[in-house]
């Protein structure tokens, strides 16, 4: 299978959406759309995420067939919290900070 820019799976590409047309979000902050882009994320296979982050090493994509990512919302460190933290087993970890 084939992925174009814009279509991924059953899904469209969360990140070329405009959030801000929808009514859930037009007036929220931040942390609303966190919570849309990890429920978003968490209807992806691990593959379909990295497509969409971008991310094609090819040594990353062929270890993420049979994992999936785990996805955290609002994770806390030392200086505060990050957003949206994606790990994937021990191998790659992402962090997302909206703004």
């Amino acid at each position: 299978m084939s992925f174009s820019a814009e279509y991924i799976g059953e899904f469209w590409d969360p990140l070329l959406a405009h959030a801000g047309l929808n009514r859930w979000l037009k007036k929220e902050r931040e942390e609303a759309y966190s919570d849309w882009l990890a429920w978003s994320f968490e209807q992806l296979s691990a593959l379909d995420i990295l497509h969409v982050l971008g991310i094609a090493e090819p040594e990353i994509v062929a270890s993420v067939r049979s994992h999936a990512f785990k996805i955290e919302r609002e994770f806390y460190i030392p200086d505060g919290r990050l957003d949206l933290l994606l790990t994937l087993e021990s191998f790659l970890t992402v962090i997302i900070e909206v703004k």
